[in-house]
């Protein structure tokens, strides 16, 4: 019986582990603004590459450090190792954010705003070098 525990905790404590791990995401900056940086009035954005359900698709993640709602506007391009811009068939794309918040793309988001599949571009995962916010507003 006791061996039978110990499989059920060693067991448990690998999932866990698992779970853990595969909820720490690397994010990369992105960039929106003339002086180079991933902030344009008071909002920061970044990006994580990730597969969902077998597509290849860029992951995007908006903070509002703001002390009020904003809406977050921009043109995705997806940048190719030959640093070619591609802009696929996206048109504005907008995001409301609360104040203080953040909003976090998924594979489980319904909100397609902060999911950007590479194939929608014409871009591969290995042709893939970077995503800019071309004319990214706050308003």
């Amino acid at each position: 019986m006791k061996i039978k525990n110990l499989i059920v905790i060693a067991a448990l404590m690998m999932m866990f582990g698992v779970v853990k791990a595969q909820t720490n995401v690397e994010w990369t900056p992105i960039l929106v603004s003339m002086d180079g940086t991933n902030t344009f009035k008071g909002v920061e954005a970044y990006y994580s590459l990730s597969n969902c359900g077998g597509t290849d698709v860029v992951l995007i993640k908006l903070k509002n450090t703001n002390d009020k709602a904003v809406k977050a506007q921009w043109v995705n391009a997806i940048v190719s190792n030959d640093e070619k811009e591609h802009y696929g068939k996206t048109k504005l794309v907008s995001v409301n954010l609360k104040a203080t918040s953040e909003s976090v793309g998924t594979c489980n988001t319904k909100a397609t705003e902060l999911i950007v599949k590479l194939s929608d571009y014409g871009v591969t995962l290995k042709e893939f070098k970077t995503i800019v916010g071309s004319s990214f507003y706050v308003e």
